[in-house]
């Protein structure tokens, strides 16, 4: 590394806090009004959500139901927050009778439900300053890295929904700060306490999968630090053992202690949830979707845009100067970051899922790479062919999709309509706009890097923004369940909804529109009959000749179309009185 390269101590002021906190209130208030656009179309989503409504309606907080069944499959605590953030007001007119007050309850709760997981999102973005400016001392890079964490299409992918992963890369985020503040400010009490806390939540979120993307890369760290140590033959510091060993057991207690009580509890209560904690884990059987390809994970690169060019800088740097020159400490903190990025992907990548979300607590650590690699350019008078190379991949990329989006919407990209996703005008419009923010970005940001960090946030701000606009009208940015739960609501609004057949769960957002459980039942024709009309739905598989035949007695009121598969609805009278 170059001596303009060289870490320089600095120190957190207020005047730091608070300019992070208007930033953080500025990416809040940005993106806060695109949350209730989409419906509640997302798997995940759904299931929280629809988890932390039926626990509004039978009070059963601890050890949760979905559909009347115990979901203690996930700990809850992201469900917690959901359900704390929903108004009970906004889930008793869920289920009113006036069309009017349950379509405005149902903006209410897509608001209400998404807020707290957008604020993770911007806490997660403050956590990468934090990290940026431990790992590599300079405030630079901890704001360029906070820009990338917050605008990256990870990020802004999960920031929009209520969600799990959200709130489990908040947790692995805190825990790296926390072990960054022992490792390299000898924080070793507070810093392992935070981790361990950090942990502790981040298990109550996900379940353990948090120690291996956050303890598991801080320990391989470690030893190749001793390593390195060893190689040279330095003596260890007076002392450092048994600080170690001290902080290692305040980490452990503290995060058992808040992520181990919840997990007695249902075992204590059934049993047998460890078999399903073991398939969860292992990911074996845990859905009936096909194994991930081995190489899926490598999807971290492409969801890093816009900022790749800067992340794969940042990595390629960091390791080759790792290999050349050994551990050094002013390597060390860039190093932990790389490392918190692909340990976990490579011990991941044995699981039998391999999905793109579970590469976002990763997010952190890699936006501080990608700040490594931006303040690594127009560092030495002698790269600057290879920083102007960079700088034009760069702004191309971030053009083409300020320019590139409103016309794709306009010309290519299409509603679940059919029609274009923007008029003539709004697409036309949309791009000049974008044509003028990118060539004044390029224009004012010169040669200056945080300049330059700041203007691709707010182009990516821009595009996010055009982007949301054009897909809440999309198939993904609709619930499929909601037309049946209208027909429900329209014409059986006192029915009880039942489903049966192999898939033991209806579509969740079907239950999330209808504010009440969908029960499974093996025998549909064993329901007792009432006063209440009772509406069965079963779902028709894209390979199944002929549709669902209903028990005697039932009649068709409707079909519609989810995915590849069908799903029917039957309705039987109520009972006569």
């Amino acid at each position: 590394m170059t001596d303009a390269q060289t870490p320089r101590t600095e120190t957190l002021g207020a005047r730091d806090l608070i300019w992070l906190a208007g930033a953080c209130c500025l990416l809040f208030a940005v993106l806060a009004p695109t949350l209730p656009w989409l419906e509640f179309a997302s798997g995940g989503e759904n299931l929280l959500v629809a988890t932390a409504l039926e626990s509004e309606r039978s009070g059963k907080w601890l050890q949760p139901t979905l559909n009347a069944e115990p979901r203690i499959a996930k700990p809850p605590l992201p469900m917690w927050v959901a359900g704390a953030s929903i108004r009970s007001q906004t889930a008793r007119d869920l289920s009113h009778s006036d069309l009017a007050v349950r379509a405005r309850a149902r903006r209410e709760l897509a608001w209400q439900a998404r807020w707290p997981f957008l604020l993770g999102a911007c806490l997660l973005a403050a956590a990468a300053f934090e990290l940026g400016r431990v790992l590599t001392e300079r405030r630079t890079v901890a704001w360029i890295a906070f820009a990338v964490c917050a605008t990256n299409l990870m990020v802004l992918r999960a920031a929009r929904a209520a969600t799990t992963d959200i709130a489990l890369a908040l947790f692995v985020a805190l825990a790296l700060v926390g072990f960054a503040h022992a490792i390299f400010r000898g924080r070793w009490i507070s810093g392992s306490l935070g981790a361990g806390v950090a942990m502790g939540l981040g298990m109550m979120s996900k379940g353990p999968v948090v120690f291996l993307q956050s303890a598991l890369p801080v320990a391989v760290f470690l030893g190749w630090r001793a390593w390195g140590r060893h190689r040279r033959g330095d003596a260890a510091t007076p002392g450092a053992p048994r600080r170690a060993g001290v902080a290692i057991v305040l980490c452990t207690l503290a995060a058992l202690s808040v992520g181990l009580p919840w997990y007695v509890a249902v075992l204590l209560d059934h049993p047998e949830a460890w078999s399903r904690w073991r398939v969860e884990i292992l990911r074996e059987g845990a859905t009936g979707l096909k194994p991930g390809h081995w190489y899926n994970y490598l999807s971290f690169i492409p969801l890093m845009t816009p900022w790749i060019v800067f992340f794969l800088l940042g990595f390629g740097i960091t390791v080759l100067a790792a290999v050349r020159a050994g551990v050094r400490k002013e390597l060390s903190g860039p190093v932990l970051a790389v490392l918190c990025v692909i340990v976990p992907i490579v011990v991941m990548s044995f699981f039998r899922d391999r999905k793109e979300r579970y590469l976002l607590p990763m997010a952190t650590a890699g936006s501080v790479v990608a700040a490594v690699g931006l303040a690594h350019v127009r560092t030495d008078p002698r790269k600057t062919r290879r920083d102007d190379a960079v700088e034009t991949v760069h702004w191309a990329l971030i053009s083409g999709l300020v320019v590139g989006l409103p016309v794709a919407g306009g010309l290519l990209l299409k509603t679940v309509d059919g029609q274009p996703w923007f008029t003539l005008g709004q697409w036309l419009s949309g791009a000049a706009v974008g044509i003028i923010l990118a060539a004044a970005a390029i224009l004012a940001t010169g040669r200056r890097r945080l300049p330059m960090a700041w203007a691709t946030a707010a182009l990516m701000l821009y595009a996010q923004t055009w982007f949301l606009w054009g897909y809440r009208n999309t198939r993904e940015g609709r619930s499929e369940m909601k037309p049946m739960a209208d027909l429900i609501w329209s014409r059986y609004p006192q029915a009880r909804v039942i489903t049966s057949g192999e898939k033991r769960l209806a579509p969740l957002d079907l239950a999330i529109y209808l504010n009440r459980e969908v029960v499974w039942t093996a025998d549909p024709a064993s329901v007792a009959a009432d006063e209440r009309p009772v509406v069965l739905v079963i779902r028709q598989d894209e390979d199944d000749p002929a549709p669902p035949v209903p028990p005697t007695g039932w009649e068709a009121i409707g079909k519609f179309a989810r995915d590849d598969s069908w799903w029917h609805a039957f309705v039987r009278p109520p009972k006569s009185l």
